[in-house]
């Protein structure tokens, strides 16, 4: 299913919008900061996982009590895109920026306050699914993900994600298995995955994460690089990853994209150029990195600034 409010006439715009989102999520109450407000709502399946991308100017959400009879059970993991997000619930609060994470429950009040232009990934997670009490979650709502294992589970989302509209049955029943465990992992606070068989993974993850972050920057980075550094072999950097379904050059280009759409957003005025953000960020291609930004983001580098 995608909606743009693009696609209805003026009058329609927030009522169409309203509907779209209570299709995918449930019903909230909304506050539009504007008359020109633009959004757009799509929804994926990945095998039994609903996957929402959700893009929207500036307005604030709240889910009452009253919402709360019409809403099946089950918990949001929110993945910001791009934008800052103020969640509120349950007497916690956090703002994601891009790239961070939270989980808040379908199921109870709730507020969203959004800045700038915002965009999110949203994945609806069946309680029952969890290995994990759910007592406990309730009390992580509204509160960031963090560690290793939130790294990797947003680099998941993501590929999830892509794979929802193109994958093939066996394939995404591989990842959605994949992005539940790893999910379970960070609600523990884990800061490694754990393998079928409750052995804890090397070390070596961690510190894969740790090179690939602090050099993001160099166009040098890459699947051998990481090994280098760390002095290990390919082959080990990909059987450290290979358990997660994750590909370190996704993961590598993945995490620039942010980078450079949140450089994007905080400098509207344009004082860099397209061409300057790609190639601080490590992009040596300018058209491979336009390319790559409109798959992530649905749209060119240029557009993404100006809305």
């Amino acid at each position: 299913m995608y909606f743009s409010t693009r696609m209805a006439s003026g009058t329609e715009r927030k009522d169409r919008w309203i509907d779209a989102v209570k299709t995918v999520a449930g019903p909230f109450q909304f506050d539009f900061k504007g008359r020109d407000f633009i959004g757009s709502v799509e929804h994926r399946k990945l095998a039994r996982l609903d996957c929402v991308r959700i893009k929207q100017t500036t307005n604030d959400a709240i889910r009452t009590r009253r919402d709360l009879d019409y809403i099946e059970d089950c918990f949001f993991i929110f993945l910001q895109l791009a934008g800052e997000l103020k969640v509120s619930q349950g007497g916690n609060e956090t703002v994601l920026k891009a790239g961070e994470m939270t989980i808040v429950e379908s199921r109870r009040t709730s507020e969203f306050r959004m800045s700038g232009n915002n965009s999110l990934l949203c994945l609806h997670i069946d309680p029952a699914r969890l290995d994990f009490p759910h007592s406990d979650i309730s009390s992580r709502v509204a509160t960031r993900l963090c560690g290793t294992s939130a790294s990797i589970l947003q680099a998941m989302m993501i590929t999830g994600f892509e794979a929802a509209a193109c994958g093939t049955t066996g394939q995404d029943e591989a990842i959605e298995a994949a992005i539940l465990t790893i999910l379970s992992a960070t609600l523990r606070g884990d800061i490694a995955l754990q393998r079928a068989d409750a052995e804890p993974l090397d070390p070596l993850l961690a510190a894969i994460r740790e090179v690939t972050i602090s050099r993001l920057r160099d166009p040098s980075l890459s699947p051998a690089f990481v090994a280098s550094e760390l002095n290990v072999t390919e082959r080990q950097v990909h059987r450290a990853l290979q358990s997660t379904g994750l590909s370190l050059c996704r993961w590598i280009r993945q995490s620039r994209l942010e980078r450079c759409a949140a450089v994007l957003r905080d400098d509207a005025s344009g004082s860099k150029s397209i061409t300057e953000i790609a190639l601080e960020w490590g992009f040596n291609d300018v058209a491979h990195f336009s390319r790559s930004f409109r798959a992530e983001f649905g749209q060119s580098p240029r557009e993404y600034r100006q809305q």
